[in-house]
């Protein structure tokens, strides 16, 4: 198989997730680089491999990766209900463990299947449109602002619903009227988790409606994560020990630190990129994309070059030696941004194409 390499790194390497992938669906944790099978599966990982084994599918048109997208996708059918909602926790003997799944799970399958419908081959196309179609009668009553987020990215690629994006866009302008000020301009009162798919779902909608108020305030969003991130030149995402403590910089918990936060950041900095052309978004991105290889508050590498698996983060302890579903597709989303954001080969499939 063929695999790209962003100079001065270590190639693309899907390896570890093969390793957690298993007929069914990936694996949600591992023991260490093991993966853990008791831990079972959820919608939010497969959604993830979704995206990640397509956008790679797009670059490099490798058989392979179409064949383990297949399988999340046939996951995301499975936990799919008749009512368009889905399951998200599922046992490893395949038996679903809640009776809905969470919000944010539903915006990541809506996006990974909307990029589905836009850029897979046809039978996968016509299945990720069925589900989107039965998936899309629940917009309205999605409160979650991260889901939000997700489902205006996904939009970009579904189709210019634009009465749908207005709704939702609107949605995430109250919460930041509500909650910005000249010293905070965010969405809510503390930084709270996979904070860059807020400037991304701003941004989204500003592709869509093209409204410069989606611009301005996405741009304000991502800039002031930045700012929050940065300390002397070092990507310090803000942890989750306690979100209420990341207010104002002030007792802001510094660990459990993770590679969601790098990846969805990077993901905004591509997409302000894609529309400013400023490239002090490439120089964010490829900071914080080197919190994975030791430039970081532990100086320890995140990604493991030798297994190709990604830790689970950083704790107060040093790493966290696990290395989940999570951790390696962030791992392999941030890549991927970064080697759009500096070839733009892939530019054509990405966020603003009509269908």
């Amino acid at each position: 198989m063929n695999y790209i390499c962003i100079k001065g790194y270590p190639e693309l390497s899907i390896t570890h997730l093969k390793r957690l992938t298993d007929c069914f669906g990936i694996i949600q944790h591992s023991k260490y680089g093991i993966p853990d099978k008791k831990t079972g599966y959820t919608t939010d990982d497969n959604a993830r491999a979704l995206l990640v084994t397509l956008r790679y599918w797009n670059i490099i048109k490798e058989e392979e990766l179409l064949e383990l997208a297949r399988i999340y996708l046939g996951f995301i059918w499975y936990v799919l209900r008749e009512d368009g909602w889905l399951h998200n926790f599922v046992s490893y003997e395949k038996v679903f463990l809640d009776d809905i799944g969470s919000e944010d799970s539903f915006g990541r399958t809506f996006l990974a299947c909307a990029y589905a419908y836009n850029t897979a081959p046809t039978d996968m196309a016509l299945c990720a449109r069925e589900i989107l179609d039965r998936m899309k009668v629940h917009m309205g009553e999605i409160k979650s602002p991260r889901a939000i987020s997700f489902l205006l990215a996904g939009y970009t690629f579904y189709g210019e619903k634009k009465d749908i994006v207005f709704n939702l866009a609107e949605k995430m302008i109250k919460l930041y009227r509500d909650n910005a000020r000249d010293d905070w301009k965010w969405i809510e009162p503390y930084l709270a988790y996979d904070n860059g798919i807020i400037p991304i779902g701003l941004l989204s909608s500003y592709l869509i409606l093209k409204d410069k108020v989606f611009l301005d305030i996405g741009l304000e969003a991502l800039n002031f994560l930045a700012d929050y991130s940065f300390k002397n030149g070092i990507f310090v995402p803000p942890g989750n020990e306690k979100w209420e403590l990341n207010t104002n910089g002030e007792g802001r918990p510094m660990f459990d630190q993770q590679p969601l936060e790098s990846a969805s950041f990077i993901e905004a900095c591509r997409m302000a990129f894609h529309i400013t052309k400023d490239d002090r978004y490439i120089k964010w991105a490829m900071n914080a994309f080197d919190w994975f290889f030791g430039k970081n508050i532990i100086g320890e590498d995140v990604y493991d070059a030798n297994t190709k698996a990604c830790r689970d983060g950083i704790n107060r302890y040093g790493l966290n030696l696990n290395a989940g579903a999570e951790s390696i597709l962030s791992y392999l989303l941030a890549y991927l941004s970064i080697y759009e954001m500096l070839t733009e080969e892939t530019l054509h499939i990405l966020q603003g194409v009509e269908r």
